[in-house]
């Protein structure tokens, strides 16, 4: 089984989740007596909170490569907003990034929907990270709500 890098803190509910959901995947998967290896930074939220996004891409940089010499074979970053450090970090490391986008896009595509309305934070919802992602890979577009644009 592979070792998954994950990255959280920003929030600790999206992380726990990531982790239960993870755990209680390979259970249903490949049995209850298996735990996946799984290795887990938390970040403190205060360095989103700051907005200083040249420190949060560096931050997630450094981090994502101390989980790839830990041993770690893939990342996941386990909230939305983090995810606007995807196309400055993953250029630089030699493991790949599980994009949150992937998951949504592959279920649109699944569906055949070809546009979605994207609800999160302000960050998210007004950031190109997500939107653009799922238009690129998977040709598909997103709305949010009037006011947040």
């Amino acid at each position: 089984m592979r070792t998954l890098g994950m990255i959280g803190g920003t929030s600790w509910h999206s992380t726990l989740e990531y982790y239960k959901l993870i755990n209680q995947g390979v259970g249903d998967k490949i049995g209850t007596e298996e735990n996946p290896p799984l290795i887990l930074h938390s970040i403190n939220i205060a360095l989103m909170r700051e907005q200083n996004i040249e420190k949060i891409n560096h931050t997630y940089l450094e981090i994502s490569k101390k989980l790839q010499e830990a041993g770690a074979e893939a990342l996941i970053i386990c909230a939305n907003t983090p995810h606007m450090v995807y196309d400055y970090v993953q250029p630089q490391i030699e493991i790949p990034i599980l994009h949150i986008a992937d998951a949504i896009g592959e279920k649109a595509r699944e569906h055949g929907i070809t546009q979605l309305g994207l609800l999160g934070n302000k960050p998210t919802m007004t950031g190109e990270f997500i939107p653009s992602y799922l238009k690129n890979k998977f040709q598909v577009q997103t709305m949010i709500p009037e006011g947040y644009g």
